[in-house]
């Protein structure tokens, strides 16, 4: 009921804390009906509850069309679950249905026959039937005539319920044909609204006589309203079907007039913003298939998208990318083509299908846009536009000459919407200006640009943006040349702007990784406990393991290295079994440095074939490591002349980036190949290298180290 927006990581974390909290105190069943028809946010919270909540006791019972199997086959056979396949009735327990539904009265096996019969297995076909005898008094005749009783039997489960509510009352259907089009469950308040002036002081007796003859039941959970709802969702259908096209736009419209001024009253408007963005879409598009539309119509329409678009805006700030794009794509059906309201969408609804990987969907959109931003002369829409498509250059496969285009691309947008304070778009501009600069290796210029990044996204209220610029300004921290100590008051401050929990407990990881660069490693071990619980709790298992190799620095820096194993080991298995590679290549070349610490050089060489086999050929990070871990293990072996080719070709990798770190390493594991070479002289000045550059960078334990073994060489 918040009018904060939370990433939908902690909404999905939430919501599992709260069934352990519950489970604490005696097991929990959890009921999600009907998932056939959830978004797919709510079909990952399952899987998520399910991945991560271990040890409460838990039992979610979620029950669904058999097709939902085929979207996600894997749900009837993942760890943890058990399928339960409800085939129809058989023709005895059909038979013990009417038995229990009929009570006393003793009707002719001929009629139970036929009943059973037509329903086919179905139970609603026979609890709707017997209703239907009941009602008509059609029960006690047949009580009476035994075999010869003759009673029409409906083809289907739709003919019968079409049967059925054909012999209501006027009245009743004046109370039951309302419900129907406010969903299936209804308040009493929301049906008397609607309903017209004969029957509206008699509803509360009409939706009593409807729950009767089984057509709806008092709702059983909790409401300060009375509240119903129907029997079976095939009746609701059944009765909405029913209705004129008009009598449905009429009271779609109606229903929000109602709900609006009830939730004005409440202070919840904020809570059914979409529903009622549903009832007016479902309104518009009658009244559209009905004729041309009227001013009043265009109104209803333009009113739907404001509410559905508002709704996409907040599923695209929590990170909700299915239901923004669904929102966002409805909302721009109810508008022409070059309305301001839906030209405002295209930049949000570009970026959604992309992340979606829907990349061809994104490039026409946003080709479209463009184009639509040229009539009309909104410079801001199309260069926001344009900062999206060279996004989608490189995510969708094309990169070509990627890295100087979008510079220029950006420095355009920063030139024409810096005067008009566009702060939303500045942001991504930055945002793109930094991300060119980081895949460069250019920290130093890629933490400049994302200074003004944070500024503008803070001032357009964008929290989404605020936490990626905090997470990637840490990323740059770490491994560029940002001084140790600066680097730690400079995260710190981060984690006191961001709270979205993922970026916090990947920040901490980093702080961790710097102070023990600086000899704190008790603050260290604490950091990064602290971050990898809370990845963990979340869920994020690719993200939790790849801190690991912040865990494993921090262990390599402190001397524990079977600390370092046991992490990484994990984390590494994790990963070949989740089939992820990006992350592993870093991974793994880090345990195969921890392995060679030990002198376990054959698990070093496998698992540095490992990091190979994963990394991608523009992977600095991992290109120079599985080639600097290994180069010191083929010296030792007595391969002097391949381990020198390999080491060197390292350090040359590693000089074209701007990452201290990683090039200090190089040299350090060149000076280990040279020693062994029995080149003392030049393994010393490898050394003194690396201790230089280690020490300008601040981390006061890898310099020690480095000279320690120069004067040792």
């Amino acid at each position: 009921l918040s009018a904060s927006i939370f990433p939908v990581l902690e909404l999905q974390w939430a919501a599992r804390r709260f069934l352990e909290i519950l489970a604490a105190s005696g097991p929990v069943v959890a009921v999600v009906d009907d998932i056939h028809w959830a978004e797919p946010t709510l079909l990952e919270w399952l899987e998520h509850v399910l991945d991560a909540s271990t040890g409460a006791s838990i039992l979610l019972l979620a029950t669904s069309r058999h097709d939902l199997l085929e979207e996600r086959p894997e749900w009837s056979v993942r760890a943890g679950s058990e399928r339960l396949t409800l085939a129809p009735l058989s023709d005895a327990a059909s038979s013990q249905v009417i038995a229990n539904l009929s009570g006393s009265a003793a009707l002719p096996q001929e009629t139970i026959d036929k009943v059973v019969r037509a329903a086919e297995g179905n139970p609603l076909f026979v609890e709707q039937m017997l209703s239907m005898l009941i009602e008509g008094g059609a029960l006690q005749a047949l009580e009476g005539a035994g075999a010869t009783a003759e009673i029409a039997m409906p083809p289907s489960i739709h003919a019968l319920l079409e049967a059925r509510l054909d012999k209501l009352r006027p009245s009743e259907r004046d109370a039951v044909e309302p419900a129907s089009v406010i969903g299936l469950e209804f308040a009493l308040l929301a049906v008397q609204a609607l309903s017209g002036e004969p029957s509206r002081a008699n509803v509360d007796a009409h939706l009593e006589s409807l729950t009767h003859k089984k057509l709806i039941d008092r709702s059983s959970a909790p409401h300060a309203d009375t509240v119903y709802r129907f029997h079976h969702h095939l009746i609701r259908e059944t009765v909405y079907n029913g209705l004129l096209k008009r009598a449905r736009a009429t009271l779609h419209r109606e229903f929000v007039r109602w709900a609006d001024q009830v939730n004005s009253e409440s202070g919840r408007a904020l809570e059914f913003q979409e529903i009622l963005g549903y009832h007016l879409e479902q309104s518009y598009r009658y009244l559209s298939e009905l004729g041309s539309l009227d001013a009043s119509a265009i109104a209803i329409g333009a009113d739907a998208a404001r509410r559905l678009g508002e709704s996409g805006r907040r599923a695209f700030a929590r990170a909700d990318m299915h239901a923004a794009v669904n929102l966002f794509q409805r909302a721009a059906r109810l508008v022409p083509s070059l309305d301001p309201q839906r030209l405002a969408l295209l930049p949000d609804l570009a970026e959604g299908l992309m992340e979606l990987g829907e990349f061809a969907a994104a490039r026409a959109l946003v080709d479209e846009g463009v184009s639509a931003a040229e009539q009309v002369h909104d410079d801001r829409l199309k260069h926001s536009l344009l900062l999206r498509r060279t996004f989608l250059r490189l995510f969708g496969g094309e990169p070509g000459e990627w890295g100087a285009q979008a510079l220029q691309v950006a420095a355009d947008a920063v030139a024409a919407l810096t005067p008009i304070e566009a702060h939303n778009e500045l942001a991504s501009a930055w945002r793109l200006t930094s991300f060119v600069h980081g895949v460069a290796g250019r920290y130093a210029e890629s933490g400049a640009a994302t200074k003004p990044y944070i500024e503008h996204a803070r001032k357009a209220g964008n929290l989404r943006l605020v936490a990626r610029a905090c997470l990637g300004l840490a990323n740059g921290i770490l491994p560029g040349v940002t001084p140790v100590r600066e680097g730690i008051s400079q995260c710190e401050a981060l984690l006191g702007d961001v709270g979205d929990r993922q970026v916090r407990g990947i920040i901490q990881c980093i702080v961790a990784q710097l102070r023990a660069m600086n000899g704190e490693f008790e603050q260290a071990r604490a950091l990064y406990r602290s971050g990898r619980a809370t990845l963990r709790d979340l869920g994020r298992g690719v993200i939790a393991a790849q801190t690991g190799v912040d865990v494993a620095r921090v262990e390599l820096l402190a001397g524990d290295l079977a600390a370092a194993e046991r992490e990484l080991r994990a984390d590494c298995d994790f990963l070949v079994r989740a089939g992820e590679t990006y992350v592993l290549s870093t991974v793994a070349a880090v345990f195969a440095r921890v392995q060679r610490e030990r002198g376990r050089d054959d698990d070093a060489l496998a698992l540095a074939k490992t990091a190979e086999d994963a990394a991608a050929e523009d992977d600095i990070d991992a290109q120079v490591q599985w080639r600097s871990v290994r180069a010191p293990i083929l010296a030792r072996r007595g391969e002097h002349a391949a381990a020198e080719a390999l080491a060197r070709a390292a350090l040359a990798l590693a000089t074209s980036a701007e990452v201290p770190l990683l090039l200090a390493e190089a040299h350090t594991d060149l000076a280990q190949v040279l020693a062994l070479a029995g080149r003392a002289d030049h393994a010393r000045a490898e050394y003194r290298q690396a201790a230089e550059i280690s020490a300008e960078k601040g981390d006061v334990v890898s310099a020690a180290r480095s000279r320690a073994a120069a004067e040792a060489a």
